[in-house]
């Protein structure tokens, strides 16, 4: 160590007393245990600076690593709540899949009915109070008996030809008339979907 850095320390041993005098008529004990306690004291400077240096240090790394921390908290939260919207989403598609299944058979009978009724409304309607006709009533075969019985309970005289598609229909006179059992359970589906409304 230096002479003046121990020199600054010396008025802690000496009181008051001028390091200068001191180095021209000291004996050498004396500088040696005035070098000695510089050196102590230069060394409990040093560590009193050295803990100052680590606890800024533990300080700024702690502040650091609270701040990484909060980041990957919120990333994680915002990566947890978007999956959890997916898997709500995917969720209720498959509720609501599962449960047009299960309901389009009901729901599908019960309309089947609306339409029919909503036919031979049509037609008691387009045909004239007392005149006498007969009508020739084409479409899918699972409606030939329950067409022809409602038709008859409606005092419409028909008769039934088969046709391959979803679709009830006549004509009377230049009227075409028609019912469409596929085009309700296409609309129905995508209520369900949510792609359509009834």
């Amino acid at each position: 160590m230096r002479l003046d850095a121990l020199m600054a320390h010396l008025p802690d041993l000496y009181g008051s007393a001028n390091p200068a005098t001191l180095t021209s008529s000291a004996s050498p004990d004396v500088l040696t245990a005035a070098e000695a306690a510089g050196y102590a004291r230069g060394f409990e400077d040093g560590l009193a600076q050295s803990r100052e240096l680590v606890a800024e240090a533990l300080a700024s790394a702690a502040a650091k690593m609270d701040a990484v921390r909060d980041e990957l908290t919120a990333a994680w939260c915002e990566r947890l709540t978007a999956e959890i919207e997916c898997g709500r989403v995917k969720l209720e598609e498959n509720l609501s899949r599962q449960l047009a299944d299960v309901l389009m058979p009901v729901i599908s009978d019960v309309q089947r009915e609306r339409v029919r009724q909503a036919f031979i409304t049509l037609l008691r309607r387009s045909i004239p109070q007392g005149c006498e006709c007969h009508l020739v009533v084409a479409g899918p075969v699972e409606e030939e008996e329950i067409m022809l019985e409602s038709l008859r309970k409606a005092g419409i005289e028909a008769s039934y030809r088969v046709s391959d598609s979803r679709f009830l229909e006549t004509s009377w006179g230049h009227a075409f008339i028609g019912a469409d059992f596929g085009e309700w359970v296409n609309q129905v589906k995508g209520v369900f979907s949510g792609s359509g409304d009834v």
